[in-house]
């Protein structure tokens, strides 16, 4: 990143006079369209935003925001800074996490998880970003990859690792690893022998998440892919309960074998082997371009390193899924 003629002209010899908590505040005021948001993604108070940009205004010379409007309206002036605004930002970020120690690295980051990844390595990644952040809040939120994309969306958290890629560009988005799927049973289920077609599997009932979900739309696609229609499909929330109604015998389900490697040793659920694969489940870690960047990209390259260490055979080259 680089400093181009424009931002030199921008600040002139009054820049000593601006404050990096200054240009934040306007930042977000200009993002999230009014005082009381910004206040609140910043941990503050509405007054504080407030006094913060007159301040900006003073050292400018200039208006940056139509305050007659109901909602925060940038002016012409306001406008231009805002482009300036999110690269001094963003600027600031990189040297924090090139240059500045990592026991420095602090603050809180509200993180979102789907469950296979709360399942297998979470519980390793937590304990090592204690290690090696120990000034960094994390607020832990485990839910289903279609809530925390639309979590993400809104800001209300600021990192997530997802069992799908997601599609805007206004993200920075890394491949983590990938795992197996395969068809498992209660180890009583009746199941006949041999490898089951997706049109003799759909005679059964199918246990999956949510509708809509990512896991819910993968079964569908597998069968609908070879011309078939599950009769019975049940649904939960939780990865934990689809696994225990499978190993009560009450139907099929796709799953993870690191998710299930107790139950499998237990001999309380068995693979159910299909004429047709399942492709892998995919996960992926995404955060914001703009936000907590400094905190969310060092915990991305952590989740990084950690889902390695669980399969390193199944990580995903970046290059191929993006």
């Amino acid at each position: 990143m680089f400093f181009d003629r424009r931002i030199i002209d921008c600040y002139d010899l009054r820049m000593e006079k601006i404050k990096l908590s200054q240009l934040e505040a306007f930042y977000w005021v200009a993002k999230l369209g009014s005082f009381q948001n910004a206040a609140s993604h910043l941990r503050t108070t509405q007054p504080g935003i407030s006094a913060r940009i007159k301040l900006l205004e003073a050292v400018l010379g200039v208006t940056l925001l139509d305050r007659t409007a109901r909602n925060a309206r940038l002016t012409a002036k306001g406008r231009a800074l805002a482009d300036y605004a999110e690269r001094m930002l963003a600027l600031a970020r990189e040297l924090r996490h090139d240059i500045g120690d990592r026991q420095a690295l602090g603050g809180r980051v509200r993180l979102g998880v789907a469950d296979t990844v709360a399942l297998t390595w979470l519980p390793r990644f937590l304990s090592r970003v204690h290690a090696l952040y120990p000034k960094l809040e994390i607020e832990l939120e485990i839910e289903l990859t279609i809530h925390l994309m639309r979590r993400l969306g809104a800001r209300e958290i600021d990192l997530a690792f997802l069992a799908a890629p997601v599609s805007e560009v206004d993200y920075v988005q890394v491949p983590l690893c990938s795992y197996p799927l395969h068809w498992t049973a209660g180890s009583g289920f009746p199941l006949p022998a041999g490898a089951l077609s997706p049109a003799q599997l759909a005679g059964f009932t199918v246990i999956t998440h949510t509708r809509g979900s990512h896991q819910h739309e993968t079964v569908l696609k597998w069968f609908h892919a070879a011309g078939a229609e599950p009769r019975r499909v049940s649904t939960s929330s939780s990865l934990a309960s689809v696994i225990r109604l499978t190993a009560a015998g009450l139907g099929v389900s796709l799953q993870t074998p690191a998710v299930i490697a107790r139950e499998t040793a237990a001999g309380e659920l068995v693979p159910v082997p299909t004429t047709v694969p399942v492709p892998d489940l995919h996960f992926y870690s995404a955060h914001h371009r703009s936000g907590a960047q400094d905190a969310a990209r060092a915990l991305s390259d952590l989740a990084l390193a950690e889902a390695k260490l669980e399969h390193p055979e199944k990580r995903m080259e970046m290059d191929q899924f993006l």
